[in-house]
């Protein structure tokens, strides 16, 4: 399933239960269900079923060749995580892309807070996982522990495995005294904005959507990606309106970013495409602060037959990958959702016929 965008949820759920466009769409932005979850979140090597349903999960290639190094994408060679380190220190946005149920992505992202927190006292750290509804719940109280934080957290309807996928991080967070910031709109306002159009979002977000349309050649890249990563099942409409949700995502991201500025660094938690740095968020953050150092780190499963950082390009249909340094890992155990959509949509031709 090579080439594929990762996509997080079960595939039958929505199959089974979607009835309408504002069914699909309402379910598209509910983490715990459905294919029709918005298409770039991850790495581009697998359409996924998530893993999340199992209390742990299944590493695969752990001895794969490329699995715990770093690739400087610029400098075209592999570096340790002291070189790495040097550069975390030296950036003003530090933007942590995953692949949301592997939990060395998690594991990583916490080292990379824990030494920033060696030479930086204060920084901010938002996450793509905590909505504005949910940012305002933390600002009002204290929170003390990671467990304090997921108890808060769980309050609200997010679909999000905080205590299995985040903890560490959260950990990592709080014991560097850093600040935590929401990085998302919950998912109620998200669906308004993609079901009435980019006009009906918030002016700030609208404005920022406005300095980086989209043309021709762009729009067309992400239909065909995400067309490939829903297994040619996504219809026109279906795809705007992921489009326009990425986009959105994207936003909201950045201006979290920029609004906590005043720390000496702001620190994303997000999806891998999102902090891709030819279209995500590293484009929105050059917008609004031109002179800011900005570093995005992907965070990549590795895969049984692709030992070459050319050939991962390849599968981001880039000539190189769209990161400043990429951290291969290996991969979490999952099932093929493709697969098992066929054999859903077999089963409903079957009752109905």
């Amino acid at each position: 399933m090579l080439g594929r965008i990762a996509s997080l949820g079960r595939i039958a759920s929505i199959l089974g239960r979607a009835t309408s466009m504002n069914t699909v769409l309402k379910q598209f932005f509910t983490r715990t269900v459905s294919i029709m979850t918005i298409a770039l979140l991850a790495n581009p090597f697998t359409l996924v079923v998530y893993a999340a349903d199992k209390d742990s999960v299944e590493l695969l290639l752990t001895e794969h060749i490329l699995a715990k190094k770093i690739w400087d994408v610029k400098g075209k060679q592999f570096v340790d995580k002291k070189q790495l380190t040097e550069k975390i220190h030296a950036s003003n946005y530090v933007l942590l892309g995953e692949t949301h149920d592997n939990p060395m992505h998690h594991q990583y992202q916490a080292w990379v807070i824990d030494t920033l927190s060696t030479r930086r006292p204060n920084a901010a750290v938002a996450f793509e996982m905590i909505s504005n509804i949910q940012g305002k719940a933390i600002e009002e109280q204290k929170i003390s522990s990671s467990g304090a934080l997921i108890s808060l957290l769980n309050q609200y309807e997010a679909g999000w495995k905080y205590e299995q996928h985040y903890k560490p991080v959260f950990d990592s967070v709080i014991k560097a005294g850093y600040s935590l910031h929401p990085a998302n709109f919950d998912r109620n306002t998200l669906f308004d904005i993609v079901k009435k159009g980019e006009e009906h979002a918030p002016q700030a977000i609208k404005a920022l959507l406005n300095k980086n349309a989209m043309n021709k050649t762009y729009k067309a890249v992400m239909t065909k990606e995400i067309e490939e990563a829903h297994c040619g099942m996504a219809n026109a409409k279906m795809i705007s309106a992921m489009m326009l949700g990425q986009r959105v995502r994207d936003a909201v991201m950045s201006l979290a970013l920029v609004n906590n500025r005043k720390h000496q660094t702001a620190i994303l938690i997000a999806g891998s495409g999102h902090v891709r740095n030819d279209r995500g968020v590293p484009v929105y953050l050059q917008i609004e602060d031109k002179s800011a150092s900005i570093l995005s780190i992907g965070f990549i499963e590795v895969n049984q037959d692709a030992d070459t950082v050319e050939t991962y390009a390849a599968y981001w249909k880039r000539e190189q990958l769209p990161f400043d340094y990429v951290w291969f890992t290996a991969r979490v155990d999952r099932p093929d959702p493709c697969e098992e959509m066929r054999r859903h949509m077999q089963k409903k031709q079957a009752i109905n016929s």
